[in-house]
């Protein structure tokens, strides 16, 4: 998680608090200083984690990105979701999947991975949503609950990312639970049905076709 600053409204810090809430298994590295936070061990760049890192979460400050990149790229990172503002350019020339730039977050249900600012709770079912939108995505987030609809995934792949652009609609799909290139999603088919909302110029269609491009895509 990267952008850790020792402040109550840090984006990083509030993702970080809500992936230690939702009972993540995995280890957790904040980045941005060499303190601890909420009881977990931080470090003052990528460079300085001694292990291997499955995904970075962005939500550092725009004037800190070209760094990071650089960082991200000599770590040999391969997930990155951006919740805020960074440069997407090239970002696919160096085998990156990648959600984002604007991203209200990521969860996955088997994993445990509540990768978001949202202090929304959710369910575990088998319905993947994927939204790109600020206000919608709570409503449809809060909706789920209070109607009882369990997920599997939820992806919010943000403001600026390109959903005609096959390879950004690819990792969109990916993220949501329908891998098979690369994304540590243990079961492929898990999901039953997809649920896509698009807000915006466009029409999705280049999303749709990636969802029915995976495996058992389901409805």
């Amino acid at each position: 998680v990267v952008g850790i600053q020792d402040k109550s409204t840090n984006l990083a810090l509030t993702l970080l608090g809500n992936l230690l809430q939702h009972n993540f298994q995995g280890k957790i590295y904040p980045v941005g200083t060499d303190m601890n936070y909420l009881g977990v061990k931080a470090y003052a760049s990528l460079h300085e984690i001694p292990f291997r890192v499955d995904l970075v979460i962005w939500a550092g400050k725009r004037a800190n990105w070209a760094d990071f990149l650089v960082q991200l790229i000599a770590k040999g990172c391969k997930h990155l979701l951006l919740l805020s503002k960074g440069e997407m350019t090239d970002l696919h020339t160096h085998n990156l999947k990648v959600i984002g730039p604007e991203s209200l977050g990521y969860i996955n249900a088997e994993l445990q991975i509540f990768a978001s600012p949202l202090g929304i709770g959710y369910l575990p079912g088998q319905t993947a949503l994927l939204t790109n939108a600020d206000f919608p995505s709570k409503l449809l987030l809060q909706n789920f609950y209070a109607n009882g609809i369990g997920l599997s995934h939820f992806v919010d792949i943000g403001t600026s990312v390109d959903s005609a652009d096959p390879a950004d609609s690819a990792d969109a799909a990916d993220a949501a639970g329908d891998g098979g290139r690369g994304h540590p999603d243990p079961d492929p088919g898990e999901n039953r049905r997809h649920v896509c909302h698009r807000q915006g110029g466009g029409t999705g269609h280049g999303r749709c076709a990636a969802f029915r491009a995976r495996p058992a895509a389901g409805q």
